[in-house]
């Protein structure tokens, strides 16, 4: 009996393999008829299936979700962080590359904080006088002048900026060689430049620091660009009147030019500073 039932599984196999044609049909007609069957079947069995697996198995779920959310997010802040560190290094890169100030040694710092109020025209520098910074040094930037250091410590410095009405600073028109003097008139007004002479400047003309001798500042520093250029007949001794008062007057009259410079630097995003470590000569 046992070889036959042997014999008889090993040639519907052998048939099955072959795809015998009964064999085939008989298949198809037993699958025809099970299927309303295993439908139904399956209609009550696969809830229960998934409500246990679900109940099961929901704790390693939740793990893995987790843990796939924390990956999103390492990936996320990773993204962040290395977007923020190119873009300090072309800041850097950008502010820093003083290219006019020679060999005169530089010192590259970080702006920390910026001007508490409107009325205040400073910036912290992370930088003191343990890496040789000094009172009265000049501040720059790649584009040219930000202002001078106004106080300095162990660990960090106060800069004063060219926007400060207390600020002056001896400057030189480069196409005339006409000497004058920058002072600040406040955050959102451009410094002025005046000069002696009623035909020295141009719309455009380039404005840099003038270096002369005992000067606060070292030579060729880059300022702005002249714009807005007005005369202004200034009596000696009288600063109000004009040239016919002062013809009436008999007082010398002493012709002046007047203009805004529009600042290379831009003082309202200050990311990195240098500064220069020079002195006048005493």
């Amino acid at each position: 009996m046992l070889a036959l039932l042997v014999l008889t599984a090993v040639t519907l196999l052998t048939l099955d393999v072959r795809s015998f044609g009964p064999i085939d049909a008989a298949r198809r007609a037993a699958l025809a008829v099970l299927a309303p069957v295993r439908g139904a079947v399956g209609w009550v069995v696969d809830p229960a299936v998934d409500a246990w697996n679900g109940a099961w198995g929901y704790d390693d779920l939740q793990a893995e979700n987790d843990e796939l959310r924390a990956r999103l997010d390492e990936l996320v802040g990773a993204d962040a962080r290395e977007a923020s560190a190119l873009e300090t290094v072309r800041r850097f890169l950008e502010q820093a590359d003083v290219t006019y100030a020679g060999d005169i040694p530089q010192v590259v710092t970080r702006v920390v904080s910026g001007p508490v109020s409107s009325f205040e025209h400073t910036v912290t520098i992370d930088k003191g006088t343990e890496a040789g910074i000094r009172e009265g040094m000049a501040a720059v930037t790649a584009a040219g002048l930000v202002g001078r250091v106004e106080r300095a410590a162990d660990g960090q410095a106060i800069v004063q900026l060219i926007s400060d009405p207390r600020f002056g600073v001896g400057a030189r028109v480069v196409s005339s060689q006409a000497l004058g003097l920058v002072e600040g008139r406040g955050r959102d007004r451009d410094p002025r430049l005046e000069v002696p002479g009623d035909d020295t400047l141009r719309q455009g003309d380039l404005v840099e620091t003038s270096g002369l001798d005992r000067s606060l500042y070292p030579p060729n520093v880059p300022i702005g660009r002249v714009v807005d250029v007005s005369n202004r007949a200034v009596a000696d001794g009288d600063d109000t009147a004009d040239g016919t008062t002062s013809s009436t007057l008999g007082l010398e009259v002493v012709t002046t030019q007047q203009a805004a410079v529009d600042l290379h630097a831009d003082l309202g995003r200050l990311s990195f500073l240098t500064v220069l470590l020079w002195e006048p000569a005493r």
